[in-house]
């Protein structure tokens, strides 16, 4: 008769945690860990997007080119951490996890574990995926600046033996850069990376010339305004 009490107290929760707390825990887990998937969710599609649109320049804060497909790894990283939160609760909780699998079964757990690992696989798939296709883009600021201050900026990007880009301007002050023209090359020719350009400035119009297409391109030369 005694040991059967004692079997029974052996088998109950202990005082410093209730059933109640265990439960709260694991609602607290499954908020976090539906967050993190969430945001490994919303950074797949947001990344399928960008590649799809093609959209790569977004803005200039401060000094530094950000693009579309920077949202989609900020997201990315935003589910890592949000996991780490809800496996800092599991391990919390380890000292009760024989209790703990009386209320979140086995298969639960399973299930939950195959899902992360599946959403980590796409997800650094896809965030692969656009980088390989967008996130070599690369923006310079073109000097001089006109008189009243704006910048000539140029988007060159390439890939699978082809090159393109953008030409734009970015008023005094300005993070998004306003764009006016395109161009594509062969063979990833990036013209203005390799200094092969001119750039003058005339009454408020820069006319931006190519004086070095060693390889096919069009246009050579653009004429824009701020």
């Amino acid at each position: 008769m005694v040991s059967g009490e004692q079997g029974e107290a052996g088998s109950s929760l202990p005082v410093v945690m209730t059933e109640r707390d265990l439960v709260r825990r694991e609602g607290l887990q499954d908020r976090w860990w539906a967050a993190g998937l969430w945001a490994w969710g919303a950074a797949v599609v947001w990344s399928w997007g960008v590649m799809i649109s093609g959209a790569r320049t977004l803005a200039r804060v401060g000094g530094v080119w950000v693009a579309w497909w920077h949202l989609g790894v900020v997201l990315g990283l935003v589910g890592v951490a949000c996991l780490s939160v809800a496996f800092a609760v599991t391990l919390r909780t380890a000292a009760l996890r024989r209790a703990e699998l009386r209320i979140l079964p086995r298969r639960r757990r399973t299930a939950r574990r195959v899902g992360t690992l599946v959403a980590a696989v796409v997800l650094a798939t896809t965030l692969g995926m656009v980088w390989l296709l967008v996130g070599d883009a690369r923006v310079t600021a073109l000097e001089p600046a006109s008189p009243s201050g704006c910048v000539l900026v140029v988007e060159e990007s390439s890939g699978l033996k082809s090159g393109w880009g953008r030409v734009g301007t970015l008023s005094p002050g300005g993070v998004l850069p306003r764009w006016q023209g395109t161009y594509s090359s062969d063979d990833g020719y990036r013209p203005f990376t390799l200094g092969a350009w001119d750039l003058r400035w005339a009454e408020g119009v820069g006319t931006l010339t190519l004086i070095d297409p060693s390889e096919p391109m069009g246009p050579e030369r653009w004429d824009v305004t701020c």
